[in-house]
């Protein structure tokens, strides 16, 4: 996920799907403005036992907010 402090969400190219399909990378990769539509897939990625990694980007309110509810 990716936090930004502006009305218009962004994702870095290096940090998006495409990028990180490219790199092997099969998590989720969303900015927080969609956590709230992706929470059911977020936390089915993240159950205990899953093999998928998840990495969380930013260091915004937002970010920090939606990283432990997903732990």
């Amino acid at each position: 996920m990716w936090s930004q402090g502006c009305s218009q969400p962004r994702i870095p190219p290096e940090l998006s799907p495409e990028t990180a399909s490219k790199k092997g990378f099969t998590g989720p990769v969303i900015h927080t403005r969609y956590f709230k539509a992706n929470i059911e897939r977020l936390l089915s990625t993240v159950q205990p036992g899953s093999e998928k990694p998840i990495v969380v980007v930013g260091c915004g309110k937002s970010a920090q907010e939606y990283i432990f509810r997903l732990f």
